[in-house]
């Protein structure tokens, strides 16, 4: 997503936390890295085996692996000091500042010829080579 002042990245990672995602920033490119290493362990044992000797066991484990890596360049419009990231409810929002480009404001510059040169070692005003002077009219 683009506003004027910034773009919006979101990427959906469900079941992640911070501690999963790593957002890195290396020149122009951008990476978001998410991983994670779980395992759930369920154990099914009611209490109720009346025998000391029989007891009935179960034990399940799952092991769940994710990685997922994405990379981005980046238009040369962003403010790379400025980036954030957020994460809520499985949710990565990244923000990328636009830089504020300055306007370039109209203006004249005066070029100097013999004439100017004579006209400025009348009035006192400072010429630098090439015949140019200091004098701008902004």
């Amino acid at each position: 997503m683009e506003t004027d002042a910034a773009y919006i990245l979101a990427a959906d990672l469900p079941g992640m936390d911070e501690e999963n995602v790593t957002v890195r920033l290396d020149g122009r490119v951008l990476t978001i890295s998410a991983g994670d290493n779980r395992e759930h362990e369920t154990n099914d044992d009611d209490g109720k085996d009346g025998d000391d000797k029989v007891r009935m066991l179960r034990v399940e484990r799952q092991h769940h692996r994710s990685y997922q890596q994405r990379a981005f360049s980046l238009p040369k419009n962003v403010d790379s000091d400025a980036i954030t990231a957020s994460l809520d409810k499985g949710v990565l929002h990244v923000t990328l500042p636009k830089v504020i480009e300055k306007s370039s404001a109209s203006r004249t510059i005066h070029i100097a010829g013999k004439n100017r040169q004579q006209q400025a070692a009348i009035t006192g005003e400072a010429s630098v080579p090439n015949g140019a002077t200091n004098k701008v009219a902004v």
